[in-house]
């Protein structure tokens, strides 16, 4: 999206996903809409973009659990149906890699 994206406010004007209506109160002022302009609605945020002339709705806002702020997550998962045994066909080798750290210690 060409100019990026910016924060409109909270506003008092129901919008929903896929609303045309390109003027919307934040603090009692009313705004017209810009190209990567969001608003928060009640519990959703949205975003306006001028290609279709719409609002379209990124999801709930500041709704976010623990798992939306951590680096990592791991879980278990037991997979359901079979797997075939393959064969392998050729002679075994064992194979010896040298390598060598041109970095000079710059990463």
């Amino acid at each position: 999206m060409s100019g990026g994206v910016s924060f409109l406010g909270i506003t008092t004007t129901a919008i929903t996903d896929g609303s045309e209506t390109s003027s919307i109160v934040v603090d009692g002022k009313t705004i017209s809409a810009i190209n990567g302009g969001m608003a928060i609605y009640g519990d959703d945020e949205f975003i306006w973009a001028d290609s279709d002339s719409k609002w379209h709705r990124f999801g709930p806002a500041g709704t976010f659990r623990a798992l939306a702020f951590k680096d990592s997550a791991s879980g278990s998962y037991t997979p359901e149906g079979t797997v075939s045994q393959p064969t392998f066909t050729g002679s075994s080798s064992n194979v010896t890699i040298t390598a060598t750290d041109n970095t000079n210690g710059n990463y």
